[in-house]
């Protein structure tokens, strides 16, 4: 509330900054798990889910890592990977098995480690290989072969 003079009369003038309100429930916007996992949520969102991992072996009958997906506030989120070969999606897994190693270095309790076995023949005859995220952030260094 303010005051102000006129001439020998006192005036008082009333005035209140508008006060925003929270959204009701009806106008409340919920997130959801499609909007996080979409390519541009990870490119403009402040929450945005960034990889953390690492392919450990790169192998004829094999590729093994470990894979999450983490925000600056949030809990570690589970991934579904991608697996390349020389650019040509082959196979896909999750990163969702257990390992105690990972458990005690604090990686998403543990639970982000992942195998994946590629067709017979396709480790041999490819010259790149690499491993993402559903949302086609690179885990890890790719393959190359020399």
């Amino acid at each position: 509330m303010f005051s102000y003079f006129r001439k020998g009369k006192k005036s008082r003038l009333s005035f209140s900054p508008p006060v925003q309100q929270p959204p009701t429930a009806g106008e409340a916007k919920a997130t959801t798990t499609s909007e996080l996992s979409s390519p541009d949520a990870t490119k403009s969102s402040p929450q945005a889910l960034k990889a953390r991992g690492w392919v450990d072996k790169y192998a004829d009958n094999r590729i093994v890592g470990w894979a999450f997906l983490a925000s600056e506030n949030g809990p570690p989120v589970e991934t579904d990977l991608s697996i390349y070969f020389d650019g040509q999606l082959v196979g896909t897994t999750t990163a969702n098995i257990y390992r105690a190693d990972l458990e005690k270095a604090g990686h998403a309790a543990g639970r982000c480690s992942f195998q994946y076995t590629p067709p017979a023949g396709m480790f041999s005859r490819s010259q790149t290989i690499e491993v993402r995220t559903s949302d086609g952030q690179t885990i890890g260094k790719p393959f190359t072969r020399d």
